[in-house]
C-alpha cells in the first residue's frame, strides 16, 4: 500500500510538472496585459482524485508577530502567510465537484509585477485560469468529513518562484485518501500571493539579484554570496512551516470555535517540499525550540531530483532539545 501511494505521488507530481512546464513563448509589453502568441483552445481537466473522500478547502491569513519581514520595505512589517488548508469532506462517489482552481486569479491579473505567474508558470493557459474554465475539485469552506480518527497532516511547500496551486492534482489526491494538506504560499518566494485584503505580493526580485555576480566579485565570491542567501531563505521556509504547524495546533484545540477541533492528527505530520524547498522541510524536522511544535521523528521515504517527503512526529519538546530519529513510512491514512 505504501509503495502504491509513493507511485501515485510520483505520477501526480509528473502530471503537475508537465502541466506547469507546457509554456508558450509570450510577447511581453511594458504596459497593459501580456500579449499571448497563442491561447489554449481547450481547458485541461485535472485527473479525478482516486480516493473516497471529497475535497474541501479553506484559507487562512496568518501573521507571525515574532518575525520581521525584511523584504517588505514597510517599517515594522512582520512575516505574513496565506495557508490553504485542503481537507477530506464526506465521501464523494465520483468527486465531480467543480471549484475554483486559483483563488484570486483576477486580482493577480490586475496586479502590476505579476508577469512571472502569468507567463512563466501558466503561459497560454492563464486566460483559462482567470476565466474559471480550468477548475479544481475543491469545495470552499465545506464541512469536514466525520471520522472516528483524526486525519494525518501534510505541510506542503511549493518550489521556488512557483505556487502550491501548480500541484493541485497531487494535493487533491492526497486529500481524497484522508490527509489534511496545509499548502503554504511562501511570501516573496511564491510567484504571486493574494492576501485576504486583496493585496498581491509577487516573487521578490531580490532572489534573482542575490544569484547574480556582483561587480568586481570573483566566481567563488559569487557562489558563496548566492549560497549564503539560499541558506537564509531555507531558514525562512522552515520557520514558515513551524508557524503553520503551531497555528494548526491552535485550530485542533478548538480555539476560535474551529471546525477542525480534534480532527487533526498532529502526532502524524509530514513535511513535503518541492525543488529548492526540500531543504526547508529537512531543516524544519531537525529544529526544536522552547514553546514551539517541532519534529521528533523524521525520515526521507521518497526522493528524486525534485521531490522529497519526510515523515515526522510533531511534539512539544523541552527547551534546547533536538531529536531526529529514523522511521520508514508516511503517516497512516485515516481512510485505510
Amino acid at each position: 500500500m505504501k509503495r502504491a501511494i509513493a507511485r501515485t505521488i510520483l505520477l501526480l507530481l509528473l502530471t503537475n510538472g508537465a502541466f506547469g512546464q507546457r509554456l508558450t513563448k509570450l510577447r511581453s509589453t511594458s504596459t497593459g496585459p501580456p500579449k499571448y502568441t497563442s491561447v489554449a483552445q481547450e481547458a485541461p481537466v485535472l485527473p479525478q482524485p482516486s480516493g473516497k473522500f471529497g475535497i474541501g478547502r479553506v484559507v487562512f491569513d496568518w501573521v507571525d508577530q515574532k518575525r520581521p519581514e525584511p523584504l517588505s520595505g514597510q517599517p515594522n512589517a512582520h512575516r505574513e502567510l496565506m495557508v490553504y488548508l485542503w481537507y477530506p469532506t464526506a465521501p464523494n462517489r465520483d468527486n465531480s465537484a467543480r471549484g475554483t482552481y486559483l483563488p484570486g486569479a483576477k486580482d493577480i491579473e490586475r496586479a502590476p509585477g505579476s508577469t512571472r505567474i502569468k507567463e512563466q508558470i501558466f503561459g497560454h493557459f492563464w486566460p483559462l485560469v482567470v476565466s474559471g474554465e480550468i477548475t479544481s475539485h475543491a469545495k470552499e469552506n465545506a464541512a469536514p468529513a466525520k471520522s472516528k480518527q483524526p486525519f494525518p497532516v501534510i505541510l506542503f511547500s511549493h518550489g521556488g518562484s512557483w505556487t502550491s496551486f501548480g500541484y493541485t492534482a497531487l494535493i487533491e489526491d492526497l486529500v481524497s485518501h484522508g490527509y489534511v494538506v496545509a499548502a503554504i504560499e511562501h511570501t516573496y518566494e511564491a510567484a504571486a500571493v493574494v492576501f485576504a485584503d486583496g493585496k498581491v505580493i509577487s516573487y521578490s526580485e531580490e532572489n534573482v539579484r542575490r544569484m547574480e555576480k556582483p561587480p568586481g566579485a570573483s566566481y567563488d565570491e559569487m557562489v558563496e554570496n548566492a549560497m549564503s542567501w539560499i541558506r537564509a531563505r531555507d531558514d525562512v521556509f522552515a520557520a514558515d512551516q513551524r508557524c503553520a504547524l503551531d497555528q494548526l495546533v491552535q485550530l485542533n484545540r478548538g480555539n476560535e470555535k474551529s471546525r477542525f477541533a480534534g480532527q487533526l492528527d498532529l502526532r502524524n505530520v509530514a513535511a513535503m517540499g518541492l525543488s529548492r524547498e526540500r531543504p526547508g522541510s529537512a531543516v524544519m524536522t531537525d529544529t526544536a525550540t522552547a514553546g514551539t511544535t517541532a519534529a521528533d521523528e523524521a525520515a526521507g521515504v521518497f526522493s528524486s531530483s525534485s521531490f522529497n517527503v519526510f515523515s515526522i512526529r510533531a511534539v512539544s519538546l523541552p527547551p534546547g532539545t533536538q531529536r531526529l530519529r529514523r522511521s520508514s513510512a508516511l503517516p497512516a491514512m485515516a481512510s485505510e
